[in-house]
């Protein structure tokens, strides 16, 4: 499967001063959507694979965006889009998971989850299944100015929704951010 990853083009971390560093990013998103692929059955004759990619933020030190992988079996009713994000730090390969935003015991996951909750019920989302928060590590990108929070198709809302996503302003959750946070870097909160 490896050479048939190179085949889809899937996004490759390019240019950095530090090789090691590239390298080490490269190997973590290739081995993400290798387990995407496979979730999704590529390499079966009768499925068909579409990756697409976009970058969100890049500055400051701070890579950020996802890739959306499209799945279509033959014969499907419908195919399956699967998102995952990456935030990185360009210095020293470091992935931040959600939880690394945000200080010590400082209740993001009850902060966000009630701002999502009024996003759904202002935008009257339908729901096949009761939000009631995020987990620990939600998949997340960040923008210029909003942390972007994400679920899967199918998680929480219908197929005819996608994949539904709720922007928190950075100044919703400014209070809350770790010392370090890559969010810090990438706006003046």
């Amino acid at each position: 499967m490896a050479d048939n990853l190179q085949a889809l083009m899937l996004p490759r971390v390019q240019g950095l001063r530090n090789q090691r560093v590239q390298s080490r990013i490269n190997s973590v998103i290739q081995a993400e959507l290798g387990r995407v692929l496979r979730e999704l059955g590529y390499g079966r004759s009768d499925v068909n694979v579409y990756p697409s990619f976009t970058n969100t933020t890049n500055g400051n030190g701070v890579s950020s965006s996802y890739t959306d992988i499209y799945g279509y079996t033959y014969g499907a009713a419908h195919g399956l889009t699967i998102r995952r994000s990456f935030t990185f730090n360009l210095a020293n390969g470091r992935l931040y998971q959600l939880s690394d935003l945000f200080a010590p015991n400082s209740d993001y996951i009850e902060r966000i989850s009630n701002i999502i909750k009024e996003q759904i019920e202002e935008q009257d989302l339908p729901l096949i299944r009761p939000f009631e928060r995020i987990s620990p590590n939600q998949g997340y990108y960040l923008e210029a100015y909003d942390l972007v929070i994400y679920f899967q198709v199918y998680e929480y809302m219908p197929y005819v929704i996608g994949i539904p996503e709720f922007r928190i302003p950075y100044s919703a959750i400014a209070d809350i951010l770790a010392p370090n946070s890559p969010i810090r870097r990438i706006a003046n909160v």
